[in-house]
C-alpha cells in the first residue's frame, strides 16, 4: 500500500513539473526552439536584401525614390529680397513689386530643392505669354493675363534639386503699347539654392520684328524661343539680352511708332516703362548685333544718306559708352529685304570701315535671306540657318576667345 502510495505521489509531482511552463511570466526564458526560429527569420531577411542589392534589374520603392531626408518647408520668396539667388536675363530693373520681365526673351532663372508644385507670381500690364524650362527639358507655356496672379509653372517635382527658367515669349510692345510685366515672388515647398553660374560671355542683340521671332510663330504668339537671337546665343553658349521691337528702325519705323525709333529707344531701360531712366547694365556685353535696316530700307531715299550715317555713328557710340569702348559692334543684314534692296546695308557698311572697321572693332554680316514666314518674315528655318550663319561667323573671326584668353 505505501508502495502504491508513493509511485502515485511521483507520477503527481512530474505532472506539476510538466505543467509549470504553460502558467509562465513575463520574464520567463522561451523555449529553445522558439529561438531557433527567430534565426531563420533573420536569415531570410538577409537573403532579401543582399538579392536587392545584388540585382541590377531591381527597381528602387517610390520612397527610396523621393525620401531623401532633407527636410522640405514651404516658403514664399519674393524676388526682391532673394535677388542674390536669382539669375535676371535680359534689362531689368525692380519695381515696388518684383524684377522687370519685358524684353523679349527676358526673365529669370533659379535652382532649388523642392519637390511637388511651383508657383509664380507674375504681374503684367496686357496679356502675355511666357516659357518655363524645367531641368532644361522642353518648355511649357504659361499663359499670363492682365493684373498680377499666381501661375503654376511646375508641378509633381520628385524630391531633390531642379532648374527652373521663366522666359518672356511675347515682345516688348503690341500695337505701339507696352507689355510691362514683373516676376513678383516664387513659392515652392523647399528652397532656393545658389543661382545659375553666369555664361562666360554676354551678347546683346539689337533688332525689330525679326529678332522678336516673327515669321518663326507659335501660339500665335511672335516665337522668342524660335527668334535667331535667341537660337544663336543657345549655339554659342552664351549669355544673352534682347533689346528688339518689332516695326522699329535705326532713323525711320513704322507708322504705329508715331516716330518711336531704336536711336531714340535704345538708351533707356525700357522707353515704354519710363522715358527718364537710363539703361546702366550691372554686367556689359562682351558683343552687341545689330540688326534693324529692314524698316529703314522701307521708306528712305538715297538723299538721306547723311541722316542715316550720323544716326548709325550716333547708335554705335551709345552702344561703347554703356558696353564699354572695347565692346565688339557686329551690323547684320539682309534676312528679309537683299542687300541691294534700298541703300541702308551699304550705308551701314560704309560707316563701319570709317570707323576703323575690324580693325577697331566693328563687322558686318549679311545673313540668309528668308521671307517664308508670316507676313514675308523668315520662317523658322531661316531663324535656324540664320543662327548657325551668325554663329559660325562669330567663330571664326573669333568675337568671343577663350575663357583663359579673355
Amino acid at each position: 500500500m505505501k508502495k502504491r502510495t508513493l509511485q502515485l505521489l511521483c507520477l503527481a509531482l512530474t505532472l506539476l513539473l510538466l505543467a509549470l511552463p504553460l502558467f509562465g511570466c513575463d520574464d520567463a526564458t522561451p523555449p529553445t526552439d522558439t529561438s531557433d526560429s527567430e534565426s531563420a527569420s533573420d536569415s531570410t531577411d538577409t537573403t532579401d536584401t543582399q538579392k536587392s542589392e545584388d540585382s541590377s534589374d531591381e527597381q528602387p520603392t517610390e520612397e527610396s525614390e523621393t525620401d531623401d531626408g532633407y527636410l522640405y518647408e514651404t516658403h514664399t520668396y519674393s524676388t526682391l529680397t532673394c535677388s542674390d539667388q536669382i539669375k535676371v536675363i535680359g534689362r531689368s530693373t525692380k519695381t515696388d513689386k518684383g524684377i522687370t520681365a519685358d524684353w523679349t526673351g527676358s526673365g529669370i532663372a533659379f535652382n532649388a530643392r523642392c519637390h511637388g508644385e511651383i508657383r509664380i507670381t507674375i504681374s503684367s500690364s496686357l496679356a502675355c505669354k511666357f516659357k518655363v524650362f524645367v531641368d532644361d527639358k522642353n518648355p511649357v507655356t504659361v499663359s499670363v493675363s492682365s493684373g498680377t496672379r499666381s501661375y503654376r509653372v511646375a508641378g509633381d517635382l520628385q524630391k531633390g534639386e531642379h532648374s527652373i527658367r521663366l522666359l518672356k515669349q511675347s515682345a516688348v510692345e503690341s500695337s505701339n503699347n507696352g507689355i510691362l510685366c514683373s516676376i513678383d515672388s516664387i513659392e515652392m515647398t523647399g528652397d532656393l539654392l545658389a543661382p545659375p553660374a553666369n555664361a562666360p560671355y554676354l551678347v546683346e542683340i539689337i533688332g525689330d520684328s525679326i529678332t522678336c521671332g516673327v515669321g518663326s510663330m507659335v501660339e500665335n504668339e511672335p516665337n522668342a524661343f524660335g527668334s535667331y537671337a535667341y537660337l544663336f546665343a543657345e549655339q554659342m553658349q552664351v549669355d544673352y539680352s534682347i533689346v528688339s521691337i518689332s516695326g522699329i528702325g535705326l532713323l525711320k519705323s513704322t507708322g504705329r511708332h508715331n516716330g518711336l525709333t531704336m536711336l531714340k529707344a535704345y538708351s533707356y531701360l525700357n522707353y515704354y516703362r519710363s522715358k527718364t531712366e537710363k539703361y546702366t547694365p550691372t554686367r556689359q556685353a562682351d558683343a552687341v548685333v545689330i540688326n534693324l535696316n529692314t524698316n529703314d530700307k522701307g521708306s528712305m531715299t538715297a538723299a538721306m544718306e547723311d541722316d542715316y550715317k550720323a544716326a548709325a555713328k550716333q547708335l554705335i557710340q551709345e552702344i561703347r559708352a554703356i558696353h564699354g569702348a572695347d565692346v565688339k559692334i557686329i551690323w547684320v543684314y539682309g534676312m528679309m529685304r537683299g542687300y541691294n534692296d534700298g541703300y541702308c546695308d551699304i550705308w551701314a557698311d560704309e560707316v563701319l570701315a570709317e570707323l576703323g572697321g575690324e580693325a577697331a572693332g566693328y563687322y558686318s554680316k549679311k545673313l540668309p535671306l528668308n521671307t517664308q514666314g508670316v507676313a514675308s518674315h523668315p520662317n523658322t528655318k531661316g531663324h535656324q540657318k540664320a543662327a548657325a550663319v551668325l554663329a559660325d561667323f562669330f567663330k571664326t573671326k573669333e568675337l568671343l576667345p577663350t575663357v583663359t584668353e579673355k
